[in-house]
């Protein structure tokens, strides 16, 4: 398989096929990426799709593969708000969850259980950076 030099959204990578790039990051941890562009889902049209998850602008899309790189160097999730109640409908400590093993409904926004799921799936750990105070 033929690499080739190449930029994603202003990023140094290799090319490993169409639309699929490795980032070689300092830590020796390589981060594959998949950057499509001009991408459509059956309700709209979006500029860039980064592994299966769809952007309209290209700011938006270049700030989500720079936290992928920031998350992988540090195998940490930074949570840019402070931990939030499970919701009501979830049952005490999550135990009636709506959407067990997805967490990808609107009720999921914010729900720590949700943040803390998609963290694991990622290798990373999860962390609060703003306080309940």
């Amino acid at each position: 398989m033929k690499n080739t030099k190449s930029e994603i959204l202003g990023i140094e990578a290799n090319e490993i096929n169409k639309n699929l790039y490795q980032i070689n990051c300092i830590s020796g941890k390589k981060i594959m990426v998949r950057v499509q562009t001009k991408t459509s889902t059956n309700k709209n049209e979006y500029e860039f799709s980064i592994n299966d998850s769809a952007y309209c602008g290209y700011q938006t899309a270049y700030s989500y593969v720079r936290m992928l790189l920031i998350e992988q160097y540090t195998q940490t999730r930074y949570i840019f708000h402070s931990k939030q109640q499970i919701p009501d409908i979830c049952g005490y400590q999550g135990k009636a969850c709506c959407c067990p093993n997805d967490c990808d409904r609107a009720i999921c926004y914010d729900c720590p259980k949700s943040e803390s799921f998609h963290a694991k799936k990622d290798g990373l750990n999860p962390v609060y950076m703003i306080s309940n105070d």
